[in-house]
């Protein structure tokens, strides 16, 4: 059959043309939405807007379905949001992404908690601080700062002799400090003796913390070290 437009061939009960009418691209956008459904177009439609309003326009018509599920999640992942985690886990609290939300609500909940208790804090609260949130990684780079504004660091040479008694309890990924760790300990360089007692030790390989310092009779108080910022004692109350 042909037509008087352009006399090429059309496929029966089509009032298109065959695909030498077409680019490519065209008709693959054309086979691709063939056996859609609604709620599958529309999802493509809102994919391709990409913003926030189209993602949301699609929940609130389809919250429902499946791939509702799919783009709630990652608007709350573009957002990274305390509310927008606990929006999705409203909207959806035994989905597919609902285990992952929780575990992202709770990192930025305890983020938000920490920024807010070291803001607050004194000198005086690090090691307090520390053990609340148990010594997290997230805990530690809070504690560095206020560390480094308000403590004192120590010398280079008590800070390298120091080291030497702490080695032993140094930790690394796989072997943290037992909480609440003390040790007696006796090093000698140079022939010269030098004894420490470390008491209240607790940490990971982000820090150690020591609740007590005695060096070669010499008492420093608590003591932080940061591998990469070194020692730094508490300032006098």
């Amino acid at each position: 059959m042909t037509f008087p437009d352009d006399g090429r061939r059309r496929a029966p009960g089509c009032s298109l043309p065959w695909p030498g009418r077409f680019a490519a691209g065209g008709l693959l956008m054309l086979l691709a939405g063939c056996g859609l459904t609604p709620a599958e177009r529309d999802y493509r439609k809102a994919e391709a807007a990409g913003t926030d309003a189209a993602y949301e326009e699609y929940i609130a018509k389809y919250p429902d379905y499946p791939l509702a599920e799919k783009l709630a999640y990652s608007l709350a992942y573009r957002q990274n949001t305390i509310e927008g985690y606990q929006r999705h886990l409203q909207r959806y609290p035994a989905s597919t992404s609902s285990e992952e939300a929780r575990q992202r609500l709770e990192d930025l909940e305890r983020q938000a908690g920490i920024a807010a208790d070291f803001a607050a804090a004194r000198p005086a609260d690090v090691g307090g601080l520390l053990k609340k949130y148990g010594f997290h990684q997230d805990a530690w780079s809070a504690a560095g700062t206020l560390v480094g504004q308000t403590w004192v660091a120590l010398d280079a040479e008590t800070g390298a002799l120091l080291k030497q008694h702490l080695k032993p309890l140094l930790p690394n990924d796989f072997y943290p400090i037992p909480p609440g760790t003390s040790l007696d300990s006796t090093v000698s360089t140079a022939g010269v003796v030098s004894r420490a007692t470390l008491r209240g030790v607790d940490g990971n390989f982000a820090g150690v913390y020591c609740e007590t310092v005695i060096l070669d009779g010499i008492a420093l108080g608590p003591v932080v070290y940061q591998p990469g910022k070194g020692l730094f004692r508490a300032p006098p109350p």
